[in-house]
């Protein structure tokens, strides 16, 4: 039977110092996971994978300071959950989970986003809610113990099955591992085994029905990231300070393999808080090379620019947001009192953003709905870091194509995720200028030549790309369309009609 541990008999002296050598967390840490799977029904293979990211961030919770771990997973690529979930360690070596909230972005059959709910949120000592052990000092075959206890809502359990096994992942082999086997009262029949290395903490887990032999997901470390806070925000550096009148945001080009969109708001430049946001180009694959937009940006503030990727799989409208409507908000400033009284979810709402902020924001509607958008922003880069941006990765740089314009400054995106294979670090997934007055036709030309990236969005007529010996592409509709390459990679996204590409050198 699991014991309930008892938590008044704990001393914490150090409680953020979780130096426990199978749940290391040092700020600044974040173990990236992965699996793959076929799906039975339609033979297609469907992908999870979620980042575990240690922060610098701490909350106070029965009067213990607790070390804040944000946990975002993703399934084919789709927000799908968003938590922080909350640990201390005592003086005795054992770390204790003191509670989470747990954001579940929810989507019907076609893939619409439908709404959020916070099933499995608690906070010790809140309702009724008792930590547990999410790790012992020194774990031994035989120990089982609670590690939550919120009555119907989270009462998981660990088991210590094994220690001293060498486990082998893509990712690496790790010996003195312990084997965990996690299970729950709520859900009868099922579990995980989940398997710690030294020095790293989860590098394995192993989903499972109890009564079958093999895993029905096995779940792998893939990627260990470091980053440091140290460094200052530059609230100048790729932001744009306002006289009370408008900038023009210029869409120069992109060469990005998904879809997306970028946006704008306005931040307090005293302060850093960032303001009301609005989509500018809401999917820059349908963007023409010199679409404007214009913001006005009041004394006293300035503008920050974002990208957000894949928006073709956001489930999302985010036309509806042309004028504004977009919020973000430090995840970190709210409290589990407000997403639960007793048995029922309310709204959760933290806090507004700033530039300063060392935890990536969330997205809300003006109704205070969280939305499943992450965004890549300009500004709040830290020598190489960027904390409003997922996983810290620096998404966004001014790029020197504009050197020699006076009064323009270009921006240029990188759209992957900094723990996967996805950043490729080119940031030539979207070039935007900036400046204080509308860009002329030759500007516009003399900018597109400088990225190396050959593009037209074409109409319903015949359409015609003469290329360079760059990588050239034309985003063709209805009509008979002809790209002709030379060097690069030349590609035609053709629609109704007779479409045609004629390669030089290169991948076409």
């Amino acid at each position: 039977m699991a014991l309930l541990p008892d938590f008044a008999a704990a001393t914490f002296g150090n409680s953020t110092n979780i130096d426990n050598t199978f749940f290391p967390l040092p700020g600044g840490t974040i173990n990236s996971y992965g699996a793959a799977l076929i799906d039975p029904e339609t033979g297609e293979e469907e992908t999870e994978r979620n980042d575990h990211f240690a922060t610098f961030e701490t909350k106070i919770i029965e009067g213990v300071e607790t070390i804040v771990v944000r946990d975002t997973a993703y399934a084919d690529g789709v927000l799908v959950e968003d938590t922080l979930d909350w640990y201390a360690q005592a003086d005795d070596g054992n770390v204790w989970y003191l509670g989470e909230i747990a954001t579940n972005y929810n989507y019907n059959d076609e893939g619409e986003f439908i709404g959020t709910d916070f099933g499995g949120s608690w906070e010790a000592g809140v309702d009724g809610a008792a930590p547990g052990w999410i790790m012992r000092a020194a774990p031994m075959p035989g120990d089982s113990y609670f590690q939550e206890f919120y009555a119907g809502v989270a009462e998981d359990e660990g088991e210590v099955i094994a220690t001293g096994l060498t486990v082998e992942t893509d990712f690496g082999s790790f010996d003195g591992v312990v084997k965990i086997l996690d299970t729950s009262g709520l859900e009868p029949g099922v579990g995980a085994y989940k398997y710690f290395a030294p020095g790293v903490g989860l590098v394995l887990e192993e989903e499972v029905v109890l009564s079958e032999d093999e895993p029905e997901l096995v779940i792998e470390i893939t990627n260990r990231r470091e980053v440091d806070v140290s460094a200052p925000v530059d609230p100048t550096e790729l932001a744009f300070a306002g006289d009370g009148t408008a900038k023009t945001i210029t869409f120069i080009s992109e060469d990005a393999s998904t879809n997306g969109a970028i946006g704008a708001y306005t931040f307090d430049t005293a302060t850093g808080e960032i303001g009301e946001a609005r989509i500018l180009f809401a999917d820059t694959e349908d963007v023409k090379t010199g679409t404007e937009a214009t913001m006005a940006v009041a004394a006293g503030q300035s503008l920050g620019l974002f990208l957000i990727p894949d928006v073709e799989e956001l489930g999302l409208e985010l036309e509806d947001y042309e004028n504004g409507g977009l919020f973000f908000r430090d995840f970190t400033s709210g409290d589990v009192a407000d997403v639960y009284d007793g048995d029922d979810a309310t709204t959760y709402t933290p806090g507004p953003a700033t530039i300063y902020d060392r935890v990536a924001p969330v997205v809300t509607d003006a109704d205070g709905n969280l939305l499943p958008i992450r965004a890549f922003h300009s500004v709040g880069n830290r020598d190489g870091f960027n904390f409003l941006n997922p996983v810290a990765g620096e998404n966004v740089l001014a790029s020197d194509i504009d050197d020699g314009l006076a009064g323009v400054e270009v921006v240029s995106f990188e759209d992957g995720l900094a723990s996967t294979e996805d950043f490729d670090g080119d940031f030539d997934d979207a070039f935007v200028a900036v400046s204080d007055a509308p860009l002329s036709g030759e500007t516009v030309n003399a900018l597109v030549e400088a990225t190396g990236i050959s593009r037209r969005v074409g109409t319903d007529g015949p359409d015609r790309l003469i290329g360079t010996d760059e990588d050239d592409q034309l985003i063709a509709l209805d009509g008979n369309d002809v790209i002709r390459g030379s060097g690069g990679d030349d590609q035609i996204e053709a629609g109704d009609g007779n479409d045609r590409a004629y390669g030089g050198a290169g991948d076409d």
